[in-house]
């Protein structure tokens, strides 16, 4: 049996993810802009401001998509 068909995980079903799917999108509500800001969140959140950056931005978590 071949795996390389496989889907791959995403999110918060990666074991080593820090984050929920949940937590994402409140991050993307608060729409930090500054260096500051991201510091900010990415301390209440337990990760760095790079990753803030980068949900913020869509370079990861892009499958999360916006309350309605």
């Amino acid at each position: 049996m071949s795996f390389n068909n496989a889907i791959p995980k995403q999110g918060s079903a990666i074991k080593s993810a820090k984050l929920t799917e949940k937590q994402v999108m409140n991050i993307r509500k608060t729409n930090p802009t500054t260096t500051w800001e991201f510091s900010m969140v990415a301390k209440s959140y337990g990760v760095s401001p790079q990753t803030i950056k980068r949900i913020i931005l869509r370079e990861t978590w892009k499958h999360v998509g916006e309350e309605k």
